[in-house]
């Protein structure tokens, strides 16, 4: 069997996860007329790790706190490094229902 890459487990959590509740008409998706649920994530690059190493690919330069990734690359480095720890707020039905 295939392994399951991030975009695929990124597709579960979401809409994949919505449609299989049956509830994929009112969440799993960032679009008007759906339910806000949502993480705020701190998507500094660490997930997890003191300093998880870079790939070039990543990169779009450098700031006074280090390197400045992608925005996917920043997404699939959560996906499969990330933990509670990157968590910093979490949103059910457009309420913040937890703060770090």
């Amino acid at each position: 069997a295939d392994a399951l890459s991030w975009r695929g487990a990124l597709w579960l959590a979401t809409v994949g996860g919505a449609k299989s509740l049956g509830m994929g008409k009112t969440i799993g998706k960032l679009e008007v007329g759906f339910d806000f649920d949502a993480l705020l994530v701190d998507a500094d690059g660490r997930c997890g790790r003191e300093q998880a190493p870079y790939e070039a690919r990543e990169l779009v330069g450098e700031s006074e706190d280090g390197p400045v990734l992608q925005p996917m690359a920043l997404l699939e480095r959560f996906i499969n490094l990330g933990d509670d720890r990157n968590i910093r707020s979490v949103f059910v039905q457009g309420r913040p229902v937890l703060s770090a």
